[in-house]
């Protein structure tokens, strides 16, 4: 019996070591198989080496939304018209539906007759007939045809140059500042006077329009219709206004114009045009082209159908009520509102710390029950009053900031001819080390034969206290001071007062 217990102990252990090992070779084994949840795929990428090309010409819709430029700066001068893009040039958002005939499986489709000056990064793409297609790639081409991109591109190429003697027919080795250097049968020949350059043809790489490609996959045969958005600098908007007033001042006709200037290198005929209002944040230093100078710009007929206004976000939206065509390099005026009978009032201002001049000032409010009550986008009102026959005759003009309806505004026309402001000051006396009297007279002369009323501005700084005035006064703000000051016709009024300022 003790025999055969020593026999089972060896026994034992062979059967434990072999269960081990089986297994840790079933665990092997199966640690190698795909889980139910895993799939191993090899995908076959060389479909698309033979993406067969297509193209879409032009839109057969488009929508243009334009944003006003952040700052009034012109285009100024570009030294390299492809090295940077500006957003203080205006820009716009573009909306397309394209059509193209694609094969299936992979497309190269190239939307020719885009912006010039189109962001590639901000691009995005839908294929309404096909929502399953794919967009792999997008490349945008902008390397333009031009006399100086053809002697770049024909570099140890052969052109022909025609002189007023003959053609001469070589291999260009250079081109600079005018000047062509050829190898040619009997030599090197440099050129600087001649009539035409020939090419055998347009070098691979250069073409005519801007063109944006994209590499599809997934697509299936037929014509399809595409959706593209994106933003383009070169494209901006601006609100004028025209302002009539009327005999004596007291109301006037407000015409709004809106002008659009285009810029992006491209025609979007008849688009829904779309402006936004409104100081949107923008970040700029992208590397992408900027809008190029026109040294004459097309001035589009007025029109006058108006805008329907919605609020958009912080914003506020004009839609044109009918299509528009937007001619590449043109300014396009189309008519705004028109306020027949705004009521205003003529106001004469001396701000000695601004102008040593009466300024003539228009005020008038933004309100329905006062003719207007309407957003107004910023712009530049110019301002016409008739003369004596009836002709109109250009007053001033000013700049006007965004202004919500209710709000009030003020026009500096110009200063007044006949109206004059001296200011003398006649004290000042320092009270310790912390405050200080000063004393003025303000005598204000009417040369019209009219009375008038004048209205002195003082802005101040510190703790303000007026010690003496021969006038009351009309405290403004903590640190603005007002008299209006009534000045017969023909006649001179002085006026005295004393601020006292303390500082600590």
């Amino acid at each position: 019996m003790k025999k055969q217990t020593n026999l089972m102990i060896p026994l034992a252990v062979v059967a434990i070591i072999a269960i081990v090992v089986a297994g840790a070779v079933a665990f092997h084994w199966i640690s190698q198989q795909p889980t139910p949840n895993e799939s191993t795929v090899k995908v076959n990428w060389d479909f698309l080496q033979n993406a067969v090309p297509s193209s879409s010409d032009k839109p057969s819709a488009v929508e243009v939304t334009v944003y006003q430029s952040s700052s009034s700066q012109s285009y100024g001068s570009y030294a390299n018209q492809w090295l940077n893009f500006d957003y203080y040039t205006g820009m716009g958002l573009v909306k397309e539906v394209r059509s193209a005939d694609v094969a299936g499986g992979a497309s190269l489709l190239s939307l020719k007759n885009t912006a010039g000056y189109i962001d590639a990064t901000s691009v995005t793409f839908k294929d309404l007939t096909n929502p399953g297609t794919e967009l792999l790639e997008q490349n945008y081409d902008y390397d333009l045809v031009s006399d100086q991109k053809l002697l770049e591109k024909y570099v140890d190429k052969t052109i022909s140059v025609k002189t007023d003697n003959e053609t001469i027919t070589g291999t260009l080795l250079s081109s600079s500042g005018g000047t062509l250097v050829l190898q040619t049968a009997s030599g090197i020949v440099s050129l600087t006077n001649y009539k035409q350059i020939s090419y055998p043809s347009l070098p691979e790489g250069l073409i005519t329009t801007p063109t944006l490609t994209w590499l599809l996959a997934n697509t299936t045969a037929g014509r399809h219709d595409f959706e593209v958005t994106y933003l383009t600098s070169g494209i901006d908007w601006s609100a004028n206004y025209v302002a009539t007033s009327n005999a004596d001042d007291t109301q006037m006709e407000l015409r709004g114009w809106v002008s659009v200037t285009n810029d992006a290198g491209t025609t979007f005929e008849n688009a829904q045009l779309k402006l936004v209002a409104g100081d949107i944040h923008l970040v700029s230093g992208e590397a992408v082209p900027s809008p190029r100078m026109y040294d004459t710009m097309a001035v589009g007929a007025a029109e006058s159908k108006s805008f329907a206004q919605e609020q958009l976000f912080e914003y506020h939206l004009y839609t044109l009520e009918r299509p528009t065509t937007l001619k590449n390099g043109q300014v396009k005026q189309i008519n705004f509102f028109n306020a027949p009978g705004v009521p205003v009032e003529k106001q004469f201002v001396f701000e000695p710390d601004q102008s040593s001049k009466v300024q003539v000032k228009l005020n008038f409010e933004n309100r329905k029950d006062k003719g207007l009550g309407l957003p107004l986008p910023k712009g530049k009102v110019r301002v016409y009053k008739p003369d004596s026959s009836g002709q109109l005759q250009f007053l001033g003009e000013d700049q006007i900031d965004h202004t919500a309806e209710n709000e009030s505004l003020k026009l500096f026309i110009g200063n007044a001819f006949d109206v004059v402001a001296e200011r003398t000051q006649t004290n000042y006396v320092q009270h310790g080390s912390c405050a200080s009297e000063t004393s003025y007279t303000v005598q204000l002369r009417n040369h019209k034969t009219e009375p008038v009323s004048v209205v002195i501005v003082e802005n101040t700084y510190g703790d303000t206290t007026i010690t003496h005035e021969n006038m009351p006064h009309k405290k403004e703000s903590a640190y603005k001071y007002s008299w209006t000051v009534p000045v017969s016709a023909g006649g001179t009024t002085d006026v005295t007062y004393s601020i006292e300022q303390r500082w600590c």
